[in-house]
């Protein structure tokens, strides 16, 4: 059973700092700050009769976002949804209304709702940190929390200095890790994880992909660990080491490899599961194996193997993602 997140409570209030500052809201927890930028609305110009109609289109529907914005300062938040929505219906390209919208349906607990609105503006403006720490907290409340892992690894790598985004995404790391423990059922801790797509921060390295998930569920409750009680085993492109780690896990002497840059968190990782591997009788090491660059033998130098390694396990889940990687990792 996978674990369910908190849904977000209602705030008692909401502020909207003028001249485009931050919009706080309790979120997820109670803890968390969304911020938007008010939508900079046009001034009345003076136009030929004959386009009055469209200045008095224009007019009414920056009206709307206004008053949206002014109700939501007044925690009049069904009202101030509701002239979002006529805002958005002439204008749903407004990546900021898109944004603003997503945090009045959160405290009106419509999170499915705000999530399509906040998935929206990230569409519109994906390199907005704000537009993605909101979508990543309605993910949260709609229990996504891969995708709201994602999302605040996105946003932290564009605001670096931004501790509050860095805090919310070691929060969702920490959730979903402990997500993992329960549906492969075993107490694997995974840090700095990226799940989400080839483009994360860190390369696909980084990111916790389905396969490996499932092959870790299949080595814990399909081999039941007795199979693999004692046998040297070496996966390759662990990644963030989740199918080597739950080999570990079921007592196996596992070397866990991948390429140079993504070999500083497999490190961390299998620091951080030591003690639960040491219980299980197993043992876990972290080495560089790059299958693009090998020597006589398919192997670097570096890389040292137990001597009964032709007697053990080689495990790869989702390794290659292009044709063209296909011939170096057979030769290897």
């Amino acid at each position: 059973m996978l674990m369910q997140t908190r849904r977000a409570p209602a705030c008692s209030h909401i502020s909207f700092q003028r001249h485009g500052g931050p919009f706080h809201n309790c979120g997820v927890k109670g803890i968390h700050t969304l911020t938007a930028l008010r939508r900079n609305l046009p001034k009345r110009r003076v136009m030929p009769c004959g386009c009055a109609p469209l200045v008095a289109d224009a007019q009414e529907q920056g009206q709307a976002a206004r008053l949206g914005t002014e109700l939501a300062e007044a925690g009049q938040f069904q009202q101030a949804a509701k002239a979002f929505k006529t805002h958005l219906e002439h204008h749903d390209k407004d990546a900021q209304v898109q944004e603003m919208y997503a945090q009045v349906l959160q405290e009106l607990e419509r999170y499915d709702e705000a999530k399509e609105a906040a998935g929206k503006a990230v569409q519109l403006q994906p390199d907005w940190p704000d537009a993605l720490a909101t979508y990543a907290r309605c993910c949260l409340n709609c229990g996504a929390v891969r995708e709201a892992l994602q999302a605040f690894n996105t946003a932290r790598l564009l605001t670096p200095a931004d501790v509050s985004i860095a805090n919310e995404a070691e929060e969702a790391a920490d959730l979903y890790s402990r997500q993992l423990s329960l549906l492969v059922g075993l107490p694997l801790r995974l840090l700095s994880h990226a799940p989400g797509s080839v483009g994360a921060p860190g390369g696909p390295g980084s990111v916790v992909w389905d396969s490996g998930v499932l092959l870790a569920w299949y080595l814990r409750h399909c081999l039941h660990c007795r199979e693999l009680a004692g046998a040297p085993v070496v996966e390759l492109g662990s990644g963030m080491g989740l199918v080597g780690l739950a080999a570990a896990m079921c007592g196996a002497r596992a070397i866990l490899t991948d390429t140079q840059e993504v070999l500083p968190s497999l490190t961390a990782n299998v620091a951080a599961n030591v003690e639960e591997v040491l219980k299980a009788g197993g043992s876990a090491t972290a080495a560089m194996f790059d299958w693009n660059s090998t020597i006589e033998g398919g192997l670097p130098a570096s890389l040292e193997l137990p001597s009964d390694l032709n007697c053990g396990w080689i495990l790869g889940a989702d390794l290659v993602y292009s044709l063209q990687q296909v011939k170096p990792l057979v030769a290897a």
